[in-house]
């Protein structure tokens, strides 16, 4: 396995041009992620009209995979449920867990099918959830009115 193999182009362009990364004004709903292992810290904030994520945004201080991750989910979360942005973790996580997809979920990921290189890195892992992982919990506090 090369170096190649986990830092993909499109990983490394989410990298070094984040997309969404920003603060936002009067979000619905907002809250760190941190995983102490490492140091990757990021912030999430969103927007949601009871039905959709309408607009998500980011900053923090990360390692490339954490921030191309955290990159390509505030730019895919607008538009999408609550269940379609769940489907999408849970792609990755099969992804990340080197189980098969079909043609259709890997699809479906769109670029974030690029991040399956880190699941080499078993360590690395962890770093590519972060902001997966920071949205479940958010979700969960949409879903029960505490956004």
């Amino acid at each position: 396995m090369s170096i190649a193999d986990v830092f993909s182009a499109v990983l490394l362009d989410h990298y070094r041009y984040p997309r969404k990364f920003g603060k936002m004004d009067n979000p619905d709903i907002e809250m760190d992620g941190v995983n102490p292992l490492c140091g990757d810290e990021v912030f999430l904030q969103a927007r949601y009209d009871g039905d959709k994520v309408t607009d998500a945004t980011f900053t923090g201080k990360a390692c490339a995979i954490c921030i191309a991750s955290t990159s390509m989910f505030c730019e895919q979360a607008p538009g999408h449920t609550l269940n379609e942005i769940e489907g999408q973790k849970d792609r990755l996580f099969s992804l990340l867990e080197k189980k098969d997809l079909t043609d259709e979920e890997r699809k479906q990921l769109g670029e974030i099918v690029s991040l399956e290189g880190v699941s080499q890195l078993p360590a690395r892992v962890k770093c590519a959830l972060l902001a997966w992982e920071t949205w479940e919990i958010m979700a969960k506090q949409l879903q029960e009115g505490k956004g």
